[in-house]
């Protein structure tokens, strides 16, 4: 009896046991599932979380070469444009960083092919958001006269997402266009495009146009098949940090701008540039220039410089344009500050009649640059405008401030010499002066009044402009997504 129970007692512990092992291996797989489930939940989740980024991340890289592209990866495959091997009619993507440092003295591109004449590049090259750094050109006595920059000429191409760092040009001789991008665009895309250099001038001859993109942009109006227009050259979404140092003297002067010598629109106004934004830095006793362009006969919109300009040269400065004719620019502005002989203003010196169309002006735009005039006669010296013709404009103001080193009291002028009849021109009274009679045209306001959304008649505060009201002056809205 005792040896039955016995065996009862031991089948009875087996079953349990065997029910809980049963029972453990099932919560096992039960808990692994769930694991499995709950881990196949965060993959998704974060797959979905990277689809979105990438979707949202303009700049993802491509990893393939595209279809009627040539691959650039090393630098000797970027040596086969002086060579022969690329043509300038082909579309090339960059694949990876490219340090030029270890080439000498780099050659714009398109100088090798033809000694005589400078062909232009007219492919598409996409950067693919990587970046070229470290190249120097040193124009050479025996290569004056062409045109200088990483391309020598685009003509009919395209670049885009290009990244340029740390790149130099020197010149000690004659040259007819410098830009570290190219030197001349004509009827061609440049987009999404970074800027960062230095560009040296030296001697007491002509260096021509000069600028971070280019030397000299201009393009012509092209009509679609409905009759519809479309701009030849449009550079848009691009961003400059340069300097520009050296003693050049050329006599007669030279066109420097931060983004372009000069920027024109042909002969059938088909020239546009949007969304640009400059840091000009210009140290020099001799060399003068520009925030944004010398010369601007352009469609130019939704631009902004800020310089730091520091020279002793008398000719011309602005914190944007020198001289622009037959121009349209809209919600643009310039700050920073400038210390120069004579011949300053704070955002364009003078207008032209050349090419004027009743739709030629300025509208939407301010300035707020801070003047230091280092002679002790004003010269043509003023914060917003030094001379306007007949173009129009619209929605404007001064702020700032001019002051001369060599004497105490001089002109400070809002807009010197008027012949425009603007709409809704404001300027700080406690900065700046009008001439008699044109106090039906140009509106003083108080340094706490500049501040103010209600002193601004005409203003669009709801799409373009914007104010911190009682601690800044109005600044345009497109400036927050910069």
């Amino acid at each position: 009896m005792k040896k039955e129970r016995g065996i009862a007692l031991t089948t009875l512990i087996l079953i349990i046991v065997a029910i809980l092992i049963i029972g453990g291996i099932s919560t096992f797989f039960l808990v692994k599932g769930n694991d499995e489930d709950t881990d196949k939940e965060k993959v998704e989740s974060i797959d979905k979380d990277s689809t979105k980024k990438d979707e949202d991340n303009k700049e993802t890289q491509k990893t393939t070469v595209p279809e009627d592209y040539i691959g650039i990866y090393t630098i000797d495959d970027y040596k086969k444009f002086f060579t022969g091997e690329y043509s300038l009619k082909n579309n090339y993507i960059l694949m990876n960083d490219l340090d030029l440092s270890s080439v000498q003295n780099c050659t714009p591109i398109g100088w090798e092919i033809n000694p005589n004449y400078i062909p232009a590049f007219e492919g598409i090259f996409d950067g693919n958001h990587y970046t070229i750094s470290n190249f120097t050109i040193n124009v050479p006595e025996s290569e004056m006269n062409r045109t200088v920059g990483f391309f020598a000429r685009i003509d009919n191409g395209t670049v885009k997402n290009l990244k340029i760092t740390n790149a130099k040009i020197i010149s000690n001789v004659r040259t007819y266009d410098i830009g570290v991008l190219s030197g001349q665009i004509e009827n061609s895309t440049i987009d999404n495009c970074t800027i960062k250099g230095h560009i040296e001038l030296n001697g007491q001859q002509s260096v021509g146009n000069v600028g971070f993109i280019a030397g000299t942009a201009t393009g012509e109006t092209e009509l679609n098949s409905d009759n519809t227009a479309e701009f030849g050259t449009m550079i848009t979404n691009c961003t400059v940090d340069g300097k520009i140092t050296g003693n050049n003297n050329y006599q007669y002067g030279n066109a420097i701008g931060g983004a372009f010598g000069q920027i024109s629109n042909g002969a059938t106004k088909g020239t546009k540039a949007e969304n640009i934004i400059v840091n000009l830095e210009i140290l020099s006793d001799t060399i003068s220039g520009n925030g944004f362009s010398c010369t601007c006969s352009a469609d130019v919109s939704r631009c902004g410089t800020n310089v730091k300009i520091n020279t002793k040269s008398e000719d011309n400065v602005s914190g944007f344009a020198s001289l622009i004719k037959g121009a349209r620019i809209t919600e643009c502005y310039s700050k920073g500050n400038i210390t120069a002989g004579k011949y300053v203003s704070g955002f364009i010196h003078s207008t032209a009649t050349l090419g004027y169309t009743s739709d030629c002006g300025i509208k939407d735009c301010y300035s707020n640059v801070n003047i230091t005039v280092l002679t002790d006669v004003n010269y043509n010296t003023s914060a917003l405008f030094v001379k306007t013709n007949k173009d129009y404009m619209e929605n404007v103001y001064a702020t700032g401030s001019i002051n001369y080193t060599n004497k105490t009291e001089g002109e400070k002028y809002f807009i010197e010499e008027l012949k425009a009849v603007p709409t809704n021109a404001y300027f700080n009274k406690e900065q700046f002066v009008i001439l008699e009679g044109n106090e039906q045209y140009l509106t003083g306001l108080t340094t706490q009044q500049m501040k103010m959304k209600s002193s601004y008649s005409g203003f669009d505060f709801e799409n373009v402009w914007d104010i911190d009201e009682g601690n800044s002056t109005p600044y345009l809205r497109w400036e927050n997504s910069n």
